[in-house]
């Protein structure tokens, strides 16, 4: 991305060379889009060097990994402010990429990730040339369904609902990374406790090995595979707890959504998630271990039979990872860059 020194938000330039465009039509980019063509990275540095000089940028900034080499190069070569954004996960996995990265963003002259923990897994520590930005997210995903709007909306998306289940929820890609298969073990033992019924939202190429693990467990009543869908905040609605089992995490969207959604959260306990989730509405849990799991789940009832959505301190906590902030914190930023401020 390529941003102009002046009314940052109003005159900002992708650099996108990637197939899928959802969220530049989601976010309505449309016209502040540059496609620039396939080329060897020479072509490419030559095409970066076209766009500085035709939108006279102030400040050049990198989400992805080859895209932070190009920028960093282009910082060298035409002195522009450039700022390294390729943190974006709070662990850091024994892969050449994941170490280039870091080596990439010792570099790089300022580094911003959106976790603590992004941090402090590349060996970085906080200064004023490296920072967080938390991510942030609108309110639509908001609880506020009650009584018998909330049981009919229930029988409405769930022909298993019959008025006693708990309801749980998983926003997450059918990926290993994302853990279902320790769930589905939990959700196993949990089935002689209470009745429940467990939603999963997302789509990948974990949905086989899932499906027949539901089988195995006998839990086909009580297992609802969702796939990809786009009214994902009517099921966060008609929820009552969070599911977020992940191998690592930087700031989880999944997370924000249904701690909007006013939702109760058990996750793994990695990366980001400690300094996402609000003490009092989480539970978290060591990566893959199935018993420990298992024990939050059954004891989730008594656990956030107090918990408050609304109450003052849970919204204080929301609020920082609201799209307004996140936008308010991401000018000052580049500002502070632009005019050479710490």
């Amino acid at each position: 991305m390529i941003c102009r020194h002046e009314q940052t938000t109003r005159n900002t330039v992708l650099y996108y060379n990637h197939s899928n465009t959802d969220y530049i039509r989601e976010y309505g980019l449309e016209n502040r889009v540059i496609r620039l063509p396939q080329r060897s990275s020479i072509g490419r540095i030559r095409d970066i060097r076209q766009v500085i000089n035709d939108k006279a940028a102030g400040v050049i900034v990198s989400w992805g990994i080859m895209e932070s080499v190009l920028f960093l190069i282009a910082h060298i070569l035409w002195r522009k402010p450039f700022i390294n954004f390729s943190i974006q996960h709070g662990i850091r996995g024994k892969k050449i990429s994941h170490y280039f990265r870091s080596f990439l963003c010792w570099i790089s002259p300022q580094v911003v990730a959106n976790s603590r923990a992004g941090l402090a897994a590349n060996n970085i520590k906080p200064s004023p040339t490296r920072r967080v930005l938390y991510n942030g997210i609108e309110n639509r995903f908001r609880q506020s369904l009650e009584g018998e709007e909330l049981a009919r909306q229930r029988m409405k998306l769930i022909k298993q609902y019959s008025g006693q289940e708990v309801i749980f929820v998983s926003v997450a890609n059918l990926v290993p990374y994302k853990d279902y298969l320790t769930v589905l073990e939990a959700m196993n033992r949990l089935k002689n406790d209470f009745a429940f019924i467990y939603l999963i939202i997302g789509e990948g190429p974990m949905r086989p090995a899932i499906e027949q693990k539901i089988l195995e467990h006998g839990l086909a009543g009580q297992v609802c595979l969702l796939g990809s869908i786009e009214n994902v905040s009517d099921y966060l609605a008609i929820s009552d707890y969070q599911i977020h089992s992940s191998k690592g995490e930087g700031v989880a969207n999944a997370i924000l959504e249904g701690m909007y959604a006013g939702l109760p959260v058990i996750a793994s306990k990695v990366g980001g998630v400690p300094e996402t989730v609000f003490p009092g509405s989480s539970s978290l849990f060591t990566y893959q271990d199935t018993t420990e799991l298992y024990t939050l789940l059954k004891n989730v009832r008594e656990r956030f039979s107090g918990f408050d959505p609304h109450a003052q301190d849970y919204q204080d906590h929301l609020n920082k990872f609201s799209s307004a902030n996140m936008i308010s914190c991401y000018e000052s930023i580049i500002k502070d860059v632009v005019n050479g401020k710490k």
